[in-house]
């Protein structure tokens, strides 16, 4: 049985691919803070010029196919771990929504069960997508087809990426972002995803967004950070922050962090939002503990 649900609350840093192109960061910050056209009646702004997500310079960074496919035995789940109480098909269904980050958090995760068939984990995050920008990929859409094809038994979420920019809200019309009501319109899209997974009784993991490179997306990451803690305590999700757990011995980004018997180690990928392969399993593990303490998944002892 579900415990209860609790809120973890820490600043973070968003991600994406300013620091690949310059030309990029300049283009978000005037679409940011400039409003192109005439305000519609509702307050809202014309629409800007059309850009793609931040991360579409970032597709390599998605997890190969190949990559998880390929299980190293040191990389195994321990076969002790008696994975979830079983159900009616005696599998533990854990989905994956999100963007490229999350499409990597997936990989590690899938890495650590991938030798156990008491768990399916399912790969439905969309690189360069977010909350944002529905009109480039809508998200609310994309959960109520997911839900309609498969039953789940919980959801790990991971997004904000790419939704420092300009929220989409129908008919042509945008709401820049810094300016009034951004906030309250994007909190609202968090908690309508967050409301319809646990409405539906599906525990919902929200993972938040982790120390980066580039100072200049550091306020609207944790920006970011605060809207999803405070949906998740309204909707009665689980928010995971990754700030301190990413962050060097500054608090600061670090490209190499102490992994799990204390060596320094490369996590993070080349572009300084990222993570390398045993970066991203640094953060599964982190995951499947946390899940752990709200649906008894694991055996504690053998909890990486």
């Amino acid at each position: 049985m579900v415990g209860e649900r609790f809120v973890r609350m820490a600043g973070a840093l968003g991600c994406g691919c300013a620091a690949l192109l310059a030309s990029a960061l300049l283009a978000t910050t005037l679409l940011a803070t400039t409003a192109v056209g005439a305000p519609a009646a509702d307050g809202a702004i014309a629409p800007p010029a059309f850009r793609p997500p931040l991360s579409d310079a970032c597709r390599g960074y998605a997890v190969p196919d190949d990559e998880v496919a390929a299980v190293p035995a040191e990389d195994a789940a321990p076969a002790g771990w008696p994975g979830w109480d079983a159900d009616a098909d005696g599998v533990f269904t854990l989905a994956v929504f999100g963007d490229s980050l999350a499409d990597g958090y997936w990989g590690g995760v899938y890495r650590a069960l991938a030798r156990q068939d008491r768990f399916e984990i399912l790969r439905h995050a969309r690189n360069a997508t977010g909350l944002s920008r529905s009109d480039y990929f809508d998200w609310l859409t994309a959960l109520e087809e997911h839900l309609a094809t498969a039953p789940i038994d919980a959801a790990l979420i991971s997004m904000g990426a790419n939704d420092h920019q300009s929220i989409y809200l129908g008919d042509r019309a945008y709401l820049h972002y810094g300016h009034d009501g951004w906030d309250e319109a994007y909190r609202a899209r968090v908690l309508a995803m967050m409301s319809r997974l646990e409405d539906a009784g599906i525990p919902t993991f929200w993972v938040g967004l982790p120390v980066v490179r580039d100072d200049t997306r550091v306020e609207a990451a944790r920006r970011l950070n605060r809207l999803y803690a405070d949906a998740a305590e309204e909707a009665g999700a689980t928010f995971i922050p990754l700030w301190t757990l990413t962050a060097g011995e500054s608090g600061d980004f670090a490209s190499y962090l102490p992994d799990e018997d204390g060596r320094s180690r490369r996590m993070r990928a080349d572009d300084g939002i990222h993570f390398t392969s045993r970066g991203y399993s640094m953060i599964a593990d982190h995951l499947m503990a946390i899940m752990d303490a709200e649906l008894s998944l694991f055996d504690p002892a053998t909890v990486p």
